[in-house]
C-alpha cells in the first residue's frame, strides 16, 4: 500500500508524489545552519548544488533510493514537494544529532557561562582561541542555534553562537571601517592600557524590548541610598516637573537592602533597609510612571576586596585592598546583583558605575611590585570593554537595558589610565553616562561661573567620540546639581545655571538627556532647579 502525501504544480502539469511505506524519515545534519543537498540537472547529467537552502534539522523522507557520483553515494530524498540528493553523513536519525561542529573558533573574546542563563563564568575565551563543541541548545527553524556547549583550557560552558565561526581566519578579521578611526591612536606617554587596537570595533545592534521601550529623552535625578525614604517627596517634585527617571543606588559602599549574592561574595557588606522596606520605596517612585534606573558601584568594592584578596590588586604602593577589574568573580558578583535587583525590583535598566582601575591606576601600573591580576592577557581597555559585553549578554536576557557611568577624561583620543574609552563602552553598551562635573576641572570661581564654556567645550569632544563608531549608545551626560564647588561651595546653584549645563551640551547634539547629580539628594537644591528638568 501506498500514501498520497502531496500535489504539486509545475506549470501546468500536476506532479504527484507517492512516498512508499519501504522509505524512512530523518533529519538533516550540516555543520552549518543549511544542508549539503543536491538536485541532478539532466541536460549535464550530474549534481549541482540545490538552488534553495534546506535548513539543518529539517525532517525529510528518506525514498530507498541511491545515486552515486564521483565514488560518492548520495540518498534521495524529498523535502517540501522537492527531490534532492543528499550524502547519507548528511542525514540523521534524531534533530539531536543533526549539529556536526566538532570545533569552532572565537570571533568575539567572550566569557563561557555555566548555564545557559545566569552569571556564571566557567572560563573565558579570546579572539582567534579554538574550542571544541560538545554540545548546543535548541535547533531554531532556520537551521542556528543560540548557543554552543564548548570545552577549552580545560574548563566546559555556554558561548553564544554569534560569538565563534567555522574558520581562524573568519575570527581573526577585524572590522576596519571603524578600527582604522581607532587603531593608530596612543598617549604621548605610556598609561599601560593596552592598545585601541586590542578593542572590538565590529557594530552591536542595539536592543529594543517590546515590553520595556527605552527612554531615549532622559530627564534623571539622582537618589542616593540615604534619601530613598523621602520617596514621596521625589515623587512630588516628578510630579511638578519634566523629570521622567530616577536613579537608585543598590550598591555604593553599602548595600540598599539584603542580597544572596552577597551573602555569597562580599558577605561582610553591610546594608540599609529591609527588602520589603526598599521595595516600598521604589515601587513608589515606579507607580508614579518614572523610568527606573539601578546603579551599581562595580570595582569600587573593598567588601569583596577584603572577602577575596585573591582578587586584588597586589602593590606596595595599596595599604587596603582594591578588588581588580580583571576579576572574573567580581564580574561574577556584580551582575548576579544586577539579575537579582531585577526580580526583586523590576528595573527598566541597570547602570554600573566605577567600572574602571582605581583613580591611581598610572602610579600602580609604573610600580614593579604591583600584580593586577591579568589573567587573559588584556590590556585594562580591552577588560573594561569585555565586562560591558558580559554584563549586557547576561542582563539583556531579563528584557532589561545596561548603562555605564564614564569620567569625563574618557573623551580624549586614547584609553585612560583607568582604562575607559568612550567609543569602546559605547559601542557595546545601550546607554553612556558620562560625568562632567564643573567642580572637577578650573579651581576659581571665575571658571566655575562659565558653566556653558566648560560643557560645551567638553560636548564637542564627546560628539566627535561618539560619531566614531557605527553603533553608538545613547549619551546621556551627567550635569552637576550641586553647589559649587562641593567641597567648599562659592557658587549656589539654581536654574539659570543649571540651564546653561543643558545648553552647553545641545550645543554640540547631545540631546539623548541628562540628570542632575547631587551627592546627598537634596531635595531642596532640586527644587530650586526644577525648572531645568523642562527646559
Amino acid at each position: 500500500m501506498s500514501v498520497l502525501l502531496a500535489a504539486v504544480v509545475f506549470g501546468c502539469a500536476a506532479v504527484l508524489l507517492i512516498f512508499n511505506e519501504s522509505g524512512e524519515w530523518r533529519y538533516i545534519a550540516a555543520s552549518g545552519s543549511s544542508g549539503h543537498v543536491y538536485t541532478y540537472n539532466e541536460y549535464e547529467k550530474r549534481l549541482f548544488l540545490g538552488a534553495a537552502d534546506v535548513p539543518r534539522g529539517s525532517r525529510v523522507y528518506i525514498t530507498g533510493e541511491t545515486y552515486t557520483e564521483n565514488s560518492v553515494e548520495y540518498s534521495v530524498i524529498q523535502y517540501n514537494g522537492e527531490t534532492y540528493y543528499t550524502p547519507a553523513a548528511y542525514l540523521a536519525e534524531s534533530p539531536a544529532d543533526t549539529v556536526l561542529e566538532s570545533e569552532l573558533w572565537v570571533k568575539t573574546s567572550s566569557c563561557l557561562f555555566r548555564e545557559i542563563s545566569g552569571a556564571g563564568i566557567a572560563a573565558f575565551v579570546k579572539k582567534g582561541e579554538r574550542v571544541d563543541v560538545t554540545g548546543y541548545d535548541t535547533l531554531n527553524p532556520d537551521g542556528t542555534v543560540k548557543a554552543y556547549r564548548v570545552s577549552a583550557k580545560g574548563s566546559e560552558g555556554w558561548i553564544s553562537a554569534s560569538y565563534v565561526t567555522d574558520s581562524k581566519d573568519d575570527a581573526l578579521e577585524i572590522y576596519h571601517p571603524v578600527y582604522a578611526i581607532h587603531s593608530g591612536r596612543e598617549y604621548t606617554s605610556e598609561l599601560y592600557s593596552g592598545s585601541t587596537k586590542d578593542l572590538d570595533w565590529f557594530p552591536v545592534e542595539k536592543k529594543e524590548f517590546e515590553n520595556n521601550p527605552v527612554l531615549t529623552d532622559l530627564r534623571g535625578m539622582y537618589i542616593c541610598e540615604s534619601a530613598l525614604p523621602g520617596a514621596d517627596s521625589y515623587v512630588s517634585l516628578a510630579g511638578s516637573s519634566g523629570i521622567n527617571a530616577a536613579v537608585i543606588d543598590i550598591k555604593d559602599g553599602t548595600l540598599l537592602c539584603p542580597f544572596e549574592a552577597a551573602s555569597e561574595y562580599a558577605p561582610e557588606t553591610r546594608f540599609l533597609y529591609s527588602a520589603s522596606d526598599a521595595s516600598a520605596f521604589i515601587g513608589k517612585l515606579r507607580d508614579a510612571g518614572l523610568y527606573i534606573i539601578l546603579r551599581i558601584n562595580v570595582f569600587e568594592d573593598e567588601a569583596f576586596a577584603k572577602a577575596h584578596p585573591e582578587e586584588a590588586i597586589s602593590s606596595d604602593l595599596l595599604t587596603e585592598p582594591v578588588t581588580s577589574p580583571y576579576s572574573r568573580l567580581a564580574w561574577e558578583y556584580n551582575v548576579s546583583l544586577a539579575l537579582e535587583a531585577v526580580e526583586k525590583f523590576s528595573p527598566d535598566e541597570i547602570m554600573f558605575d566605577q567600572v574602571r582601575f582605581p583613580v591611581n591606576a598610572l602610579e600602580l601600573s609604573e610600580d614593579p611590585s604591583t600584580d593586577f591580576g591579568n589573567t587573559y592577557d588584556e590590556g585594562k581597555g580591552e577588560a573594561i570593554q569585555n565586562f560591558v559585553r558580559y554584563a549586557c549578554d547576561v542582563i539583556h536576557q531579563r528584557e532589561v537595558y545596561v548603562s555605564v557611568m564614564v569620567s569625563e577624561y574618557c573623551v580624549s583620543k586614547y584609553i585612560t589610565a583607568a582604562g575607559q574609552y568612550l567609543p569602546a563602552i559605547s559601542n557595546i553598551a545601550d546607554a553612556v553616562c558620562p560625568t562632567p562635573f564643573i567642580d572637577n576641572g578650573g579651581n576659581s570661581e571665575e571658571y566655575w561661573e562659565d558653566a556653558y564654556t566648560i560643557i560645551s567645550t567638553w560636548a564637542e569632544r564627546c560628539a566627535a567620540r561618539q560619531s566614531e563608531t557605527e553603533s553608538p549608545a545613547l549619551c546621556r551626560v551627567w550635569l552637576t546639581g550641586a553647589d559649587i564647588p562641593y567641597w567648599k561651595p562659592v557658587i549656589e546653584i539654581d536654574s539659570d545655571y543649571a540651564d546653561s549645563e543643558i545648553r552647553g551640551l545641545r550645543s554640540w547634539g547631545l540631546d539623548d538627556g541628562y540628570m542632575f547629580w547631587n551627592d546627598d539628594s537634596d531635595i531642596e537644591i532640586y527644587q530650586k532647579i526644577k525648572s531645568s528638568w523642562s527646559y
